[in-house]
């Protein structure tokens, strides 16, 4: 962990320099992109090493400034395991509704994220966390 934090900032370079070639000659203008038995390889290294870079990136900024225990994260930390099972049904419900209006696709992305926001945020304050046996007891 101390390692990851020392290079957090190392892995933000390295994360946004391979997301950026990855974009460039993979992804820019494709759906999904079309790859030879040649390119395959490469993508697969890139994509990892992406990959990677983002989770180191996301673990080394998380351990630098999220370890210290604070007021405001003692309730957080109660509401992570509900909002966790709630946001997916709200998601979903939202989604298909959205779907069945014909909704564009950025439009109907901003909506089924705000749906989604306030849903799941809406259930937890009213419905979860009034109720001392509903939520999350820690030992």
């Amino acid at each position: 962990m101390a390692a990851l934090n020392r290079q957090r900032f190392l892995s933000l370079g390295i994360g946004t320099l391979a997301y950026a070639i990855f974009y460039a000659v993979y992804i820019y203008g494709a759906v999904r992109p079309l790859l030879s038995r040649e390119d395959l390889a490469a993508y697969a290294l890139l994509s990892t090493v992406n990959t990677m870079a983002w989770l180191f990136v996301i673990i080394g900024f998380a351990n630098r400034y999220l370890t210290r225990r604070r007021a405001f994260l003692a309730e957080a930390t109660q509401a992570v395991y509900p909002l966790f099972l709630l946001h997916q049904a709200v998601t979903v419900i939202a989604v298909y509704w959205l779907l069945r209006r014909g909704v564009r696709a950025l439009a109907g992305f901003v909506l089924a994220t705000l749906a989604a926001f306030v849903g799941t945020s809406a259930i937890y304050v009213c419905l979860i966390r009034p109720f001392p046996g509903t939520l999350y007891m820690q030992h």
